[in-house]
C-alpha cells in the first residue's frame, strides 16, 4: 500500500496505458505533484477519504483524455491550481464532493466540460471553490454542476459562465448554494446555458449581475421556493 504521507515531485498520472486506481484515506497525505492528470488514456479514479489530503501545485484534470473520476467524501479535501472536468474532445469527467468537511479548493480556475464532457456533483455538505468557473467551455463540450442538499456550496470568488461556447447545466436543489460575482448563461454565440434552482434554502447568488443570454441561448427557471 501506499505510505502514510506521499511526496512527489512530477505529474500523477491514473489510467495512462492501463486502468489506474488511487485510494488515500484516515488521515494520509500526497503532496506535490505538479500536474494530476485521472484517466489520461485509460480508465482513471482517484478517491480521497476520512481527512486525507492531496494537494497539488499545477493542473488537476479529471477525465484527462479517457475516463476519470474523482471522488472527495468523509471530510477528503483536495486543493491545486486549476481544475478541468472532461478535458480532451474524448473525455469524460465526473467529480463527486460529498460530506461535511469535504472540499476542493481550485486556487484559479475550474472548468466543467472543457472540450470533453464533465459533471461535478456537490452534496450532503461538500464543498468547492475556485476563483473563476467555466460551464461548457468550447464548441461541441458539455458541463454540468448540480450542488445539493443544505450546506453545499460551490464557490466562485469572481465569474461564473454555463454556457460559454458548448452547453452548461446549473442545478441547485434541495438548499445548495451557489456564489459568483458575475453570472451568465448562455454566454457566446454558440454557448448554451441552463440554470435551474427548486427547493427551500436553494440559492445562486450573483453579488454583480446575472446576465441570461449573454450572445447565447440562455434559460433560467426558479421553482418551489429556490431564490
Amino acid at each position: 500500500g501506499l505510505p502514510e504521507n506521499l511526496q512527489l515531485n512530477g505529474v500523477l498520472r491514473l489510467g495512462n496505458a492501463t486502468g489506474g486506481d488511487l485510494l488515500s484515506d484516515n488521515g494520509s497525505t500526497i503532496n506535490g505533484p505538479s500536474d494530476v492528470l485521472i484517466g489520461s488514456g485509460a480508465f482513471g479514479r482517484l478517491t480521497v477519504l476520512s481527512g486525507a489530503q492531496v494537494t497539488g501545485g499545477g493542473d488537476f484534470r479529471v477525465g484527462s483524455i479517457s475516463q476519470g473520476f474523482l471522488e472527495i467524501a468523509g471530510g477528503g479535501d483536495v486543493s491545486n491550481s486549476d481544475g478541468v472536468i472532461g478535458a480532451d474532445s474524448n473525455a469524460v469527467g465526473i467529480a463527486t464532493v460529498v460530506d461535511a468537511g469535504s472540499s476542493w479548493v481550485n486556487l484559479s480556475s475550474l472548468e466543467i466540460g472543457d472540450e470533453g464532457m464533465g459533471r461535478l456533483n456537490v452534496a450532503a455538505g461538500g464543498v468547492v471553490s475556485n476563483r473563476i468557473g467555466r460551464m461548457g467551455f468550447s464548441a461541441g463540450s458539455m458541463g454540468t454542476a448540480t450542488i445539493t442538499g443544505a450546506g453545499s456550496m460551490w464557490n466562485n470568488s469572481s465569474f461564473l459562465d454555463v454556457g460559454q461556447r458548448g452547453e452548461g447545466t446549473l442545478n441547485i436543489t434541495a438548499g445548495g448554494v451557489v456564489d459568483n460575482t458575475l453570472g451568465k448563461i448562455g454566454v457566446f454565440s454558440n454557448g448554451v446555458g441552463k440554470a435551474t434552482i427548486t427547493g427551500a434554502g436553494s440559492a445562486w447568488n450573483n453579488s454583480m449581475e446575472l446576465q441570461v443570454g449573454d450572445e447565447g441561448e440562455g434559460r433560467l427557471e426558479v421553482f418551489a421556493g429556490g431564490a
